[in-house]
């Protein structure tokens, strides 16, 4: 591979540019599950809604990862 063809190929670009926000929704994903017991009961949410509602927000999480890879 010469010099010419590295960060210059468009593919290339396209290829690192999704990795990033690959290791930006996966890093979000291990926040999400670290805090979310914590940050549900903080904005509220009752006790016997933690389960079902973080369930929700991590499905929501993966529609938007799907729809962002597409």
């Amino acid at each position: 591979m010469s010099k010419k063809e590295g960060l210059s190929n468009p593919f290339n670009l396209i290829v690192i540019v999704a990795a990033l926000g690959y290791f930006v929704d996966i890093y979000d994903l291990i926040l999400f599950g670290i805090v979310r017991v914590a940050s549900l009961k903080g904005i509220g949410v009752p006790d016997d809604q933690l389960l079902t509602e973080g369930i929700y927000l991590l499905n929501m999480q993966m529609i938007g990862m799907l729809i962002g890879g597409i």
